[in-house]
């Protein structure tokens, strides 16, 4: 995509997540869908409109791996889908991401070499 403004790539994933828009309020129950090394687009249980460059709180699992960030909502694509970008992240944070990352692309290599093999054979 020639408009895409990420410097690193998202990788398709799933996961539990949650939102915490507000201290006082409780947390926003989600569902992960792609994460990159920079950010990640969270799809929500139930539609919330979120606003452009508010800071949030994210907490979600990946792999069985447990992240909590600082993200900025940077996209949103609906009241229910909304693209973060992630903010001070901790240098364990980032190496636990860079390793999810790695773990993410291996999977997505898989899938794309048995698809590929799935069409030579003739199988849908």
């Amino acid at each position: 995509m020639e408009n895409d403004k990420r410097r690193s790539p998202r990788f398709e994933c799933s996961g539990i997540a949650a939102v915490q828009v507000n201290p006082l309020e409780p947390p926003l129950s989600a569902r992960i869908a792609d994460l990159s090394l920079e950010g990640c687009l969270i799809l929500l249980d139930k539609p919330k409109l979120l606003t452009l460059n508010i800071m949030v709180e994210l907490i979600f699992n990946v792999n069985h791996l447990p992240f909590r960030v600082r993200a900025q909502v940077r996209a949103v694509r609906s009241n229910a889908a909304i693209g973060f970008q992630f903010h001070q992240v901790s240098q364990r944070t980032s190496l636990q991401l860079e390793d999810l990352i790695d773990e993410l692309k291996e999977t997505a290599a898989k899938r794309a070499k048995a698809k590929v093999m799935r069409e030579a054979m003739g199988i849908a």
